[in-house]
């Protein structure tokens, strides 16, 4: 219930964009991958509006968003980088 969801984020004091607050939102599906490219875009606008960086001296830390592997190319990952490299 997304309605429910967006009632419970006000409650907490977290107003997402389509209801007049600052906090994008994007739905999703973990079960079908529906919306995952719509986060994803979602998150590069954000870093880029906010002129997000990472350390790039510190070890990295990442959040997977999604893991495949594929025959010939090894494993593909879209991820989040909350803070250093992968390099």
């Amino acid at each position: 219930d997304i309605d429910g969801t967006k009632g419970q984020l006000m409650e907490a004091g977290v107003v997402v964009e389509d209801l007049g607050g600052e906090t994008i939102s994007v739905e999703i599906s973990a079960k079908t991958g529906t919306g995952l490219d719509d986060l994803i875009d979602a998150i590069q606008v954000q870093a880029e509006m906010e002129d997000l960086r990472a350390d790039h001296k510190a070890a990295g830390e990442f959040m997977v968003l999604e893991s495949k592997f594929q025959r010939g190319k090894g494993l593909h990952l879209n991820s989040i980088v909350r803070w250093g490299s992968a390099g």
